[in-house]
């Protein structure tokens, strides 16, 4: 009888434990796929974001990406491109208050960027930046 009851205990528990989850493990899982999801969408829109993606187009041939700035501040300020790789200043733009400026045909590569005020040569904001061929990424100054 004691076997008996060992081996249904041992054929319904396998049955009825899925249908009991944790709530716990449950909202982690979901957690994560929602954060796929956010992950997925970013780099579907950075891929759709690309020109001329075409293995024969002038930017794929010449691996390179243009770079376009909006100024959003009240004051003029000026942006400051420095490849990583050979250090060399790839370009420097003055942008007024609420105009754009792109710099066309950039070498695909990490570039530093600096970005001052232009009237007390302040540095507003400084970092590093990826750009691959064919890609054109907007960057907002706030």
């Amino acid at each position: 009888m004691r076997k008996l009851h060992l081996l249904w205990m041992l054929i319904c528990i396998p049955v009825l434990a899925p249908c009991q989850t944790d709530t716990k493990v449950s909202n982690i899982i979901e957690g994560g796929k929602v954060l796929l999801e956010f992950t997925k969408l970013f780099v579907g829109n950075k891929k759709a974001n690309k020109s001329e993606s075409d293995e024969n187009s002038p930017c794929a041939v010449k691996l390179t990406a243009d770079a376009v700035f909006n100024n959003n501040v009240a004051q003029a300020i000026k942006v400051k491109l420095i490849s990583k790789s050979n250090q060399v200043v790839a370009g420097e733009l003055v942008i007024q208050p609420g105009k754009s400026e792109v710099l066309y045909e950039l070498k695909e590569g990490v570039y530093t960027y600096e970005i001052t005020d232009v009237v007390t040569s302040m540095i507003i904001r400084k970092g590093d930046i990826r750009y691959e061929h064919c890609e054109n990424i907007t960057t907002s100054i706030k």
